[in-house]
């Protein structure tokens, strides 16, 4: 026992002192002089030599339980940075064993990591961690990565983790940019055989990112990891983007003006050492340029990475009529993918695009590309080609439905060239072929019949019916400025409705300079040749400029067409010699704004024919000048200022508007000398269409102001007309008259209806001396009044006519529906016919004249009278009734009448036309009396002496009658017994006679019973019988007959 005592006692005592050695020996170690004074120094030694790098530790030693390091930096300057203001460490003997430690807290450290170049250096993964520990803190980190252009700062990095093998984390910080960006994540891990994680949580600025864990497996050894994520952004915007750039220091490649949003965005990736397999996809978004805005429906994007080539396709929706898919590859040996769009409604991408429709087409579109990159000499072969629309488009400008384009976009050492194709309806149309700075474009020679499927049916001009040779070429070259063209247009022949064009040239020179088109130095010319026969040169130089708001300007410099040599037809119209000089500008200042223009030139004939008109025009061009506005969205037309210039014959000036078919026009029309006028070219312009007017002369002046308003269909003319100090003289018409003044109101209005009363606008005229052949007007005021369509004397008016009164009364002249009209009473009273006769200049008779022409009318051209004139001469009566006159419709007045005469003395009669004399007194009429100017047209006339008184005939009217009939009497009178006679008796005469179509029919009636003997001489002798002629004769031959009377023979006159 006492032994045994004795190993108990000698075992604690040995126990005793190991402990106390081994405190004395934890004591030393966790000294600080042991610690800080030996141990720190050893480790900055050994750390020094392992990293290759200046290492430094501020203080070691133990504090609150565990191992405390302060103020450690690492640095090497061209790779990295490393420090920490303290890391506490909590070890345990058991721990330290198992190589494990409790704890380990990490505070503010800080890493800044330099970039270099890439190494060759491969690091493996232990396949267990070296320790582990059971709880890791990190506060108040913070990493750099701090590249040239691009650094990238972490900051307010907290990670916490707990476990051994298997292990939970947390870990939380903020990228920092303008905008610090928050994250944070959480998930497990574990170390066998290599770190595999997977990440359960994943939030970023706020939003849960993970559809499902992220794994992420890296196996012991320097073997291949792999990764799988699956991540989901929700909306993406602009702003977002810009901040995570910035938080990188990269600045955002777009423009300022670009904004976009995309929803539902998702990625998700299996990478796995044999390969990647990853998926992008992007739901509804929109892309925003100013005045554009790009929609996306859905993107689906799958690549791959395999036996060294990647490879990836997709598909994308742009809006329901426009899709497209997409697919690539990539490897050592080159690039390549194949690009398809489809567009089936280019005119909903448009409005979807623009939000308006530029160019509106009809058909649809498929864009198929294909690209190789590879080699020195890449190239991008692509097709557009068109097809039937999805529906139809009846506004289309443009049908795209046969075009297609085909060619190749090829890479040289320099630059890209492409080379291209265009071809319709089966047919090659032009060719592309050029660089990036230089291009060249050739076109045709195509027909019309082929070029209009570019257009839809409805925007086919119906004018133009073909065309033959259409052919162009043009050579576009790029430099500092722009694109610039140097184009030629050629046409063989151009066929329109009413004629066409041949040998057209167009050409000029075309620069494109940042959206801005100007046009310069173009030249137009061609042969214009009309359907019926008229033909001419047409040459015009222009400029124009098409800016990018829509606004444009066109210059023409000169336009000059003609000679023009033109006939119709029919041989009644026609001109030759004319020409029209342009010049002038036309523009626009935006889309919105009306299109204003300011022309002016000049339009000249040498002579022009039009029905009975004929005019020697080479002496009378016309000037013109206009200054309008067309706004086509409000279909309206403004004429600012409208100038006719006809050198000295008239001066028009307008101005106005035409609103959609409505027509609002004002102005006036000024002749300031009518002898100047009419002298110079008027009578010229008339003399051949109313031959009359030959030997008018004209003085003084004259100007009508207007306005013309209304509508195709219902028109309204008002204004004035100024005469000023008026004078004529027409010895034709045996027309006088000097000093004529006034302002004469118009009105009118088409259509014109019944005639209505309307308020009436007062008038005179002011008369010095009027003559119209006997009729005499002198120191005379015209008082009238007008209202719409009707002009009416509002006073009676009294004339001077061969000693006697001409009254009119209520004249009034209008317009109706059937044409001009004219109303009017007129008597004549106690004209002296003896004077009348003088005045006229006709045979001296003497009489009276005496008329109640009743109600005068002027309706359809002729002029109507209901009266009758009487005229007393002769010792008998001539009553002339159913008047009708019509002045203007065959050049020479037309009238009409039915005469009555009765108790004529044959010998004053016979005696003042020197007949011959005849004894008798004769009644009789004419009915349907038709004068064509002084020359009869047609009558049917009968007369008959009275059977009481004395009745001789002298042998002077006998041979005149006989000339009238059939001849052959004068012979007879001269010979035997007849020669000694002067007179002859007589029972009767009568006559019989009819004019139609210079058919002229003569009957006697003087004996009862037979149509033959125009002269009965009765039973007693001496007695001569006239006989009419048996056949019906020409009335041309009746004139002549009438020439060949004896008016001076012998015979008792």
């Amino acid at each position: 026992m006492r032994s045994l005592g004795r190993k108990l006692l000698l075992s604690g005592g040995l126990l005793l002192a190991a402990l106390c050695l081994g405190l004395l020996g934890w004591r030393l170690l966790v000294s600080d002089r042991f610690l800080d004074g030996i141990a720190r120094p050893c480790l900055q030694r050994y750390a020094t030599s392992r990293l290759q790098a200046e290492v430094q530790a501020e203080r070691l030693v133990w504090q609150d339980g565990g191992l405390n390091l302060a103020g450690l930096r690492v640095a090497r300057v061209d790779r990295y940075r490393f420090s920490l203001d303290r890391l506490r460490v909590i070890p345990s003997l058991a721990g330290l064993l198992r190589r494990h430690l409790p704890a380990v807290e990490i505070l503010n450290p800080r890493l800044e990591v330099i970039p270099s170049p890439a190494s060759n250096e491969v690091f493996g993964i232990p396949a267990e961690p070296p320790l582990t520990i059971g709880r890791l803190t990190v506060r108040g980190g913070s990493l750099a990565y701090l590249h040239a252009g691009h650094p990238l700062v972490m900051q307010d990095i907290s990670f916490s983790m707990h476990g051994e093998a298997a292990f939970a984390f947390v870990l939380s910080a903020s990228l920092r940019g303008r905008d610090a960006i928050p994250m944070e994540s959480r998930g497990t891990g574990r170390w066998h055989d290599g770190i595999r994680l997977a990440l359960s949580v994943l939030n970023w600025q706020g939003r849960s990112l993970l559809r499902k864990p992220v794994l992420l497996s890296l196996p012991a050894g320097r073997g291949k990891g792999q990764l799988q994520f699956s991540v989901a952004f929700g909306r993406i915007s602009r702003g977002d983007v810009q901040v995570w750039l910035e938080a990188l220091s990269l600045a955002l490649p777009l423009p300022d003006e670009l904004d976009f949003a995309v929803d539902d965005v998702r990625v998700c990736a299996d990478w796995r050492p044999t390969g990647l397999a990853a998926r992008l996809r992007l739901g509804p978004g929109l892309v925003r340029w100013p005045k554009l805005a790009l929609p996306l429906a859905s993107l689906t994007l799958d690549v791959t990475k395999g036996d060294g080539l990647w490879r990836g396709g997709g598909n994308f929706v742009l809006d329901p009529e426009t899709t497209g898919e997409l697919a690539f590859e990539a490897g050592p040996d080159g690039r390549r993918g194949n690009l398809t769009l489809t567009v089936t409604d280019p005119v909903a991408l448009q409005e979807r695009i623009l939000g308006r429709v530029p160019a509106p087409v009809a058909g649809a579109v498929r864009l198929e590309a294909r690209g190789e990159l590879s080699g020195e000499a890449p190239a991008v072969f692509f097709a557009v080609r068109g097809g039937p629309g999805k529906r139809p488009r009846p506004g289309a400008l443009l049908d795209v439905s046969e075009l297609t384009l085909q060619g190749q976009l090829a890479r040289s050492p320099r630059q890209w060239r492409v080379d291209a194709v265009a071809s319709l309806a089966g047919g090659k149309l032009a060719t592309l072929n050029g660089t990036s700075d230089q291009m060249q474009v050739a076109a045709g020679p195509v027909s019309w019949s082929r070029l209009r499927r570019l257009l839809p049916p409805a925007r086919r001009p119906a004018w133009l019916q073909d065309a033959q040779g259409l052919t162009g070429e043009a050579t576009l070259q790029r430099d500092r400025r722009g694109w610039t063209a140097e184009a030629l247009l050629q046409a063989d022949r151009v066929a329109t409705l009413h004629g066409g064009l041949r040998t057209v040239v167009l050409k000029g020179r075309l620069l494109a300079e940042d959206g801005r088109l100007a046009f310069s130095s173009c030249h137009l010319r061609g042969r214009v040749v009309h359907r019926q026969g008229g033909e001419g040169d047409l040459r015009a130089r222009f400029d124009a400029v098409v800016r990018p708001d829509g606004g444009w300007d066109a210059r023409i410099g000169d336009l000059d067409f003609g000679p023009l040599e033109w006939m119709r037809p029919d041989g009644l119209a026609g001109l030759t010699g004319g020409r029209l000089h342009l010049e002038g500008r036309i523009c626009r200042a935006d889309r919105t704004s009306p299109t204003e223009m300011l022309l002016h030139g000049r339009v000249a004939v040498e002579e022009a024919l039009w029905g009975a008109w004929y005019g020697e025009l080479r002496d009378l061009p016309l000037d013109f000048r206009v200054f309008a506005g067309w706004d086509p969205r409000l279909a309206r037309l403004e004429l600012i200022d409208l100038k006719l210039d006809a050198g000295s014959l008239v001066v028009i000036r307008g101005e106005g508007q035409r609103h959609k078919a409505r027509l609002s026009m004002q102005g006036r029309i000024q002749i300031d000398d009518l002898n100047t006028a009419w002298n110079g070219n008027g009578r010229v312009l008339l003399r051949e269409l109313r031959p009359v007017l030959a030997d008018l002369d004209l003085h003084g002046g004259a100007e009508v102001r207007f306005a013309l308003d209304g509508e195709p269909g219902q028109w309204r003319l008002a204004g004035t007309c100024r005469l000023r100090d008026l004078s004529a003289d027409w010895p034709r018409a045996r027309l006088s008259a000097q000093g004529v003044r006034g302002l004469i109101p118009l009105d009118l209005a088409l259509p014109a209806g019944r005639l209505r009363d309307v308020p009436l606008r007062r008038a005179r005229l002011d008369i010095d001396r009027l003559a119209w052949g006997p009729v005499r007007l002198t120191e005379a005021t015209v008082p009238l009044a007008v209202s719409t369509n009707r002009m009416l004397l509002s006073a009676p008016l009294e004339l001077n006519l061969g000693g006697g009164k001409v009254g009119i009364r209520q004249l009034q002249a209008g317009y109706a529906e059937s044409g001009p009209q004219l109303l009017s009473e007129i008597r004549m009273e106690s004209i002296d016919l003896q004077t009348l006769t003088a005045d006229l200049g006709m045979v001296p008779m003497e009489g009276e004249v005496n008329a109640d022409l009743g109600r005068i009318s002027y309706v359809g051209g002729v002029l109507r009278s209901d009266g009758e004139v009487l005229l007393k001469a002769f010792d008998g009566e001539l009553r002339m009734r159913n008047l009708q006159l019509d002045p203007f419709s065959l050049g020479l007045p037309q009238l009409q009448a039915d005469i009555t005469f009765a108790g004529i003395d044959l010998y004053r009669l016979t005696r003042t036309f020197a007949f011959g004399a005849v004894n008798g007194v004769v009644d009789g009429r004419l009915d349907g009396l038709r004068l064509y100017g002084t020359t009869p047209s047609h009558f049917t006339g009968q007369l008959q002496t009275r059977l009481d008184g004395r009745r001789n005939i002298s042998v002077k009217a006998l041979n005149n009658l006989s000339i009238l009939s059939q001849g052959g009497l004068s012979a007879a009178l001269s010979r035997g017994v007849y020669r000694f006679i002067d007179f002859y008796r007589y029972r009767r005469i009568g006559v019989r006679c009819e004019l139609a179509e210079d058919v002229f029919t003569l009957r006697g009636v003087a004996r009862p019973g037979s149509e033959r003997y125009l002269v009965d001489g009765g039973l007693l002798p001496p007695k001569i019988d006239i006989l009419a002629p048996a056949q019906p004769i020409s009335f041309r031959e009746m004139l002549r007959r009438l020439q060949r009377l004896d008016r001076a023979g012998r015979g008792g006159d």
